[in-house]
Order: structure tokens, then C-alpha cells, then sequence
């Protein structure tokens, strides 16, 4: 009977102890709908598709523009590799905008290889999750910053 009630609490410490993962939020403590440009964390993010793009717009001032292998957003979920130009269907070109102190600086993805984007896709809504890929200032490439995205269509 004590290696029953021992075993049993063993079982019991044991789920007690796990944690069941939060699939709201991405490795870089992103919280839903909202995305990360450098230093600078924009929430509220709303999240549209329109003409095989997608849209990931900020109140604050900044945004994600998302585009696809011959501009057709994709039907079922997947990893997509980051690259600056997408021609493959698992490709996808990101460029961020952020305004910092009422400068807006673009920045596009896809310069380093092995990266990529977790594209997933209910019901035909979608949702982006990618860490730290590097892009680089369209007018300045020896500037790159991380950029990092947990936004869904609600």
C-alpha cells in the first residue's frame, strides 16, 4: 500500500510540475498581436490580407507587409524561408516600417539565409510567428535590426 500512495504522489508532483506551453506568445516574449522592429515593441497590431498580401498595421506608427511566391497568400499552414524576393511556394518576403521619434525607417528581410516563418492558416484567417530575422535599412544596408512577430487575424 506505501509504494501505491508513493507512486501515486510521484504522478501527482509530476503533472504539478508541468507547464502546459503558451501558444501566445513567440521565443521572444511577444504577446498576441504584436511584433518587434530593433528596439521598439508595437502592440494593437491588426493583421488584413488584401490582393495576395498581408498587412500587419501598428496605432503607433509602425507595420509588416507579408508577400508570397507570385502574390497568392497560402491555403494551408507551413514554414516559410524568409528571402527578399519569394519565387518559391514556400517562400516569403517580409519588410517591416517602425517610426522612432517621427522617422520611419524600412527594413526588408531575407539578406541572411536560414530563416523562417511559421505561417498558420484556420479557417482562412492567418497568424505569423517568426524570432529574430535579420533585415536591413532599404537606404542604408550596414544598418540590420531583428524583427520578431506573434499577429493573427482575429
Amino acid at each position: 500500500m506505501k509504494k501505491f500512495l508513493f507512486s501515486a504522489a510521484c504522478v501527482t508532483m509530476l503533472f504539478a510540475a508541468c507547464k502546459k506551453s503558451d501558444n501566445n506568445s513567440n521565443k521572444s516574449g511577444l504577446g498576441n498581436n504584436q511584433f518587434k522592429v530593433g528596439n521598439t515593441t508595437y502592440s494593437d497590431v491588426f493583421l488584413s490580407s488584401t490582393f495576395g498580401f498581408l498587412s500587419a498595421v501598428s496605432p503607433t506608427g509602425g507595420s509588416l507587409q507579408f508577400r508570397f511566391n507570385q502574390d497568392i497568400l497560402p491555403a494551408t499552414t507551413g514554414t516559410f524561408k524568409v528571402v527578399v524576393n519569394p519565387d518559391a511556394n514556400d517562400e516569403i518576403q517580409i519588410i517591416a516600417l517602425s517610426n522612432v521619434g517621427g522617422t520611419t525607417k524600412a527594413y526588408t528581410a531575407g539578406y541572411v539565409s536560414g530563416q523562417n516563418a511559421t505561417v498558420t492558416v484556420t479557417g482562412g484567417k492567418f497568424k505569423l510567428q517568426f524570432d529574430n530575422v535579420s533585415a536591413r535599412n532599404q537606404l542604408d544596408s550596414t544598418e540590420t535590426v531583428p524583427v520578431s512577430a506573434n499577429i493573427s487575424q482575429d
